[in-house]
């Protein structure tokens, strides 16, 4: 990377990343169409999760720990990382190893950030310290599922889902967003642009603090399961069965339960990233609704939940499923 800095983003999001000293600066702040600032994190959970351990590596991994940054009263954040490259960078197609396998370190890296999701969603908050705000993404996500958003496209989304899947995302949506006794402190967007992967002897780094939220602590990881899967749809041929691999990783990391894998999580990330595509690179809805629309139907029809219409802290009421079998759909897979 050159010394001057480097720029990137969508009206969603802005990140410049400079050279420093001692390694490099990341700096982000919400883009020019984002509808709400960074989430607040007050002192209390501030030093909650500076005190967080890193999560110990294996074989010549060096560990996977949170970087919470700073705010520099503007509302944008501020890091001082190791590397310039992010996860998701190293999973574009011009710098993927010729047999498509993921990095070694970019799969201990997930491995890591799974292992770190866990202990985050295992640490309450301290006594008095108030709970965070839900889910940014997902309060976007519902407004336009619920046609209570100038973004275009719900009619169609709809309409490509159908109406049994389509009630089955915005009642999830809302179930996420009001957690009730199953919410926990969460990352909220814990996917491939905030994980640093290490290099030689060097630690992974995941930023934390922009999207923090109180939600179902199978957001969090099907928010990374989901961007991987939906990666991976996007680049259709071109992508490798072996970033199957990543998917594994993230699941093995955290010590995945049927329930915080149901297929059900990613399909909501999936349904986030169209959201975005449409609001924020902007790319016209008939350009992205029916590229997607294979994958959300398929990730919810093989999910326990829609089938059931249970979803935590919901009283799910009678329905056309099976019974109520709580978390009884398929591990998401990456194709």
């Amino acid at each position: 990377m050159a010394a001057e800095a480097v720029e990137f983003g969508t009206g969603l999001l802005r990140t410049t990343v400079r050279r420093t000293v001692h390694g490099y600066r990341w700096s982000r702040a919400p883009g020019p169409d984002a509808p709400s600032p960074f989430a607040a994190v007050s002192p209390g959970t501030a030093a909650l999760l500076a005190g967080l351990p890193a999560v110990p590596g294996t074989g010549r991994a060096a560990g996977t720990g949170w970087l919470l940054g700073e705010e520099d009263g503007r509302g944008h954040r501020h890091y001082s990382a190791r590397s310039p490259l992010s996860a998701a960078r190293l999973l574009l197609p011009g710098d993927r190893r010729a047999d498509g396998a993921p990095p070694t370190a970019l799969v201990d890296a997930v491995t890591g950030l799974g292992a770190l999701l866990a202990r985050l969603h295992r640490t309450p908050l301290p006594p008095g310290t108030p709970p965070p705000a839900p889910s940014r993404a997902l309060r976007r996500l519902h407004a336009w599922l619920t046609d209570d958003s100038p973004v275009p496209g719900a009619e169609l989304l709809r309409d490509a889902l159908g109406a049994r899947r389509h009630n089955t995302l915005v009642r999830g949506c809302s179930a996420a967003l009001a957690p009730g006794d199953d919410g926990v402190l969460c990352h909220g967007a814990p996917g491939l642009g905030s994980l640093l992967p290490g290099g030689p002897g060097g630690a992974a780094a995941v930023f934390i603090g922009e999207d923090l939220c109180l939600a179902p602590p199978a957001t969090d990881l099907g928010w990374l399961v989901g961007e991987l899967i939906g990666l991976r749809w996007s680049l259709g041929a071109g992508a490798p069965e072996a970033w199957q691999r990543l998917v594994d990783a993230a699941a093995a990391g955290y010590g995945a339960t049927a329930e915080v894998s149901d297929s059900f999580w990613p399909a909501l990330r999936v349904a986030v990233r169209v959201h975005d595509t449409v609001a924020y690179r902007p790319r016209p809805p008939d350009a992205v609704i029916p590229r997607f629309a294979p994958l959300l139907r398929g990730l919810l029809d093989a999910s326990g939940l829609h089938t059931s219409d249970r979803f935590p802290g919901r009283d799910p009421g009678p329905g056309p499923g099976p019974g109520p079998g709580r978390g009884r759909g398929r591990g998401p897979r990456g194709r």
